[in-house]
C-alpha cells in the first residue's frame, strides 16, 4: 500500500511539473530594422528567461536574437538598462543612439520590455531611422508570409500612429512604393493601403516598403511563388472554339496550363486565370487531359 501511495505521490508530482517545464520555451518570430534597414527577417528564435527576471519576455527574445545572428552575440550588440521608466534598451544591433528605439507585439502597441512572450507571437524590434523628429511610423501588411496563387499576391500595407487621446489607431498606408528583396518595384500601394504584385519567376521573396510622405518602420512579407505547370516544347496551332458563352480550347498532347495560357493570355504565368476559369473540371493544376474541353475567356 506504502509503495502504491509513493507512485501516486510520484506521478502526481510529475504531472505538476509538466506545464512549468513547458513553459521554460518559447518559439517567436522576430524581425529587427536598424535604421530604417532591415536585418533580421522573420526569424524563428527559441526564447527563455535569460535575465533572469523568472519569465520569458520580450527582453528574453531580443537578448535570443541577437545571440543567434549577431556578430559576438547579445554581448556585442544589445544593452538594456533599468532606467526610471522600467526596463529600457541602451544598445540595439549595435547602435548606440542615446535610446531612439522601439518594439512592437503581433502588431501591435507593447507596454515594455517586460511583457510575456509565448509560442508563435510576433516580435518587431528596431532603432530609429529619423534621430531629428522621431517620426518612424510602425508599418505592417495584413499578411506576413503568404503563398502567391497565379503569380501575383494582393496585400494591404497599414500604419500605426496615436489619435488625439493618445489611442492607437490603423489606417491604410497610401502610396508606398514596394520593395522586392530591397529593390524598389514599379507596384506602388492605393488609397486603400492595397496593392497587387506580380512575380515573373517561381521562388521566395521578401516584400518590404517605404514612403516618400513618411518614415516607415520597414513592414515584411514573405511570398512565396510556387512553381507552375511545366511550359510545353510543342507547337500548337489549334484554332480554340467559340461558343455562346465564350472561347473554348480542347487540349492536345504537349499541353500544360502555362503552354495554354502563354497561346491565349500572352503569358505563361498567368496559367493561373486559367485555372480558376476552368476549377469545376481541373482538380490538380499540374494534370490536364488530352481531350478536355477548357474555357479560355
Amino acid at each position: 500500500m506504502k509503495k502504491l501511495l509513493a507512485l501516486v505521490l510520484t506521478l502526481m508530482l510529475f504531472a505538476a511539473l509538466v506545464p512549468a517545464l513547458a513553459a521554460e520555451t518559447a518559439t517567436v518570430d522576430v524581425t529587427v530594422s536598424s535604421e530604417g534597414s532591415l536585418v533580421v527577417v522573420n526569424k524563428s528564435v527559441t526564447v527563455k528567461d535569460l535575465d533572469g527576471d523568472g519569465a520569458i519576455t520580450i527582453n528574453d527574445a531580443i537578448i535570443a536574437v541577437h545571440d543567434a545572428y549577431y556578430k559576438g552575440g547579445s554581448k556585442a550588440g544589445y544593452v538594456y538598462y533599468e532606467s526610471s521608466y522600467g526596463l529600457s534598451i541602451d544598445k540595439l544591433w549595435g547602435v548606440d543612439n542615446g535610446g531612439s528605439y522601439g518594439y512592437y507585439l503581433n502588431d501591435g502597441f507593447a507596454m515594455s520590455l517586460t511583457e510575456p512572450v509565448k509560442n508563435g507571437d510576433y516580435l518587431v524590434a528596431y532603432s530609429y531611422a529619423d534621430l531629428t523628429n522621431w517620426s518612424d511610423n510602425y508599418s505592417y501588411f495584413d499578411k506576413r508570409t503568404v503563398t502567391a496563387s497565379g503569380g501575383s499576391v494582393t496585400l494591404t500595407l497599414n500604419v500605426l500612429s496615436y489619435d488625439a487621446n493618445w489611442n492607437l489607431v490603423s489606417s491604410p498606408a497610401a502610396d508606398a512604393v514596394i520593395l522586392v528583396d530591397g529593390a524598389a518595384s514599379g507596384f506602388k500601394t492605393g488609397k486603400d493601403g492595397k496593392v497587387t504584385v506580380s512575380f515573373d519567376k517561381a521562388g521566395t521573396y521578401t516584400l518590404s516598403a517605404r514612403s516618400d510622405t513618411m518614415t516607415l518602420v520597414p513592414p515584411v512579407c514573405i511570398v512565396t511563388v510556387a512553381a507552375a505547370p511545366a511550359e510545353s516544347t510543342t507547337t500548337d496551332t489549334t484554332t480554340p472554339a467559340v461558343t455562346a458563352s465564350g472561347k473554348t480550347y480542347t487540349v492536345q498532347a504537349g499541353d500544360s496550363l502555362w503552354s495554354i495560357a502563354q497561346k491565349f493570355y500572352g503569358t505563361g504565368s498567368k496559367w493561373g486565370e486559367l485555372y480558376e476559369l476552368n476549377k469545376d473540371i481541373i482538380k490538380d493544376p499540374r494534370l490536364i487531359f488530352v481531350g478536355q474541353v477548357l474555357k479560355v475567356n
